[in-house]
């Protein structure tokens, strides 16, 4: 799965990386080195072929829920059966996004005691996730915008970490932002991970910190709670 990941670059960076055409102005970012579901977060959508960064929430509220309940389960949605849950199925040809980070962090199970680590790619450019996202209005009238981070089976070099994986792309991410092509046509089976991981101490557990001491690489015989 993908329950945490960092974003840490300025914004002039991700504009010049990742060839954004148009950044919402009404977004507030701030770099972060521990983005927790719920938090705001910079998402790419396409729109008339233009590349648009817009700010949403992390955990999908689709369209059709009758209140936000939904969104802290679906902070993640399976590849496989994208085309079968309800929540999905008419969004994975209509409302695809990216998600940009530099990288994420997983939890390992060692002798009974959660793991962190830090999964990053090689001198920690920005990559960005596939997702789906979803525009919600509640009872007052106010719009949310949310998305949700494909995951698959992990490949061979992460599966000892965690046995789930998000789904993401270093190049042609135009081929996952261009709604005219099926979903069905996108084949995930080619995605080769090309990641990087160390442990980082339980100073990341805590969504209060946020710095780089997050990801600082720990020496796992060594680390104490650190919060």
């Amino acid at each position: 799965m993908c329950g945490r990941k960092t974003l840490t670059k300025s914004k002039l960076d991700i504009i010049r990386d990742l060839s954004i055409d148009q950044w919402d102005d009404l977004i507030d970012y701030k770099p972060s080195y521990n983005i927790a579901p719920t938090h705001q977060h910079p998402i790419i959508i396409q729109e008339k072929e233009k590349r648009i960064i817009k700010q949403m929430k992390w955990g999908l509220i689709p369209s059709w829920s009758k209140d936000e309940s939904f969104a802290s389960n679906m902070i993640n949605a399976r590849q496989e059966t994208l085309s079968e849950k309800s929540s999905f199925k008419d969004l994975v040809n209509s409302q695809r996004c990216l998600i940009p980070i530099e990288g994420y962090y997983e939890w390992k199970i060692i002798n009974g005691q959660k793991q962190p680590y830090y999964i990053f790619t090689q001198n920690n450019d920005l990559f960005c996730l596939l997702g789906l996202w979803s525009r919600w209005k509640n009872s007052l009238g106010n719009i949310i915008e949310s998305y949700t981070v494909i995951t698959t089976n992990a490949d061979n070099q992460l599966n000892h970490i965690h046995h789930r994986m998000p789904v993401f792309q270093k190049n042609n991410m135009d081929n996952w932002l261009n709604t005219s092509l099926e979903y069905q046509s996108f084949d995930f089976n080619n995605i080769n991970s090309e990641l990087e991981y160390y442990p980082v101490s339980t100073f990341v557990n805590s969504v209060k910190n946020n710095s780089d001491r997050c990801i600082m690489e720990a020496q796992i015989s060594q680390q104490k709670s650190l919060f």
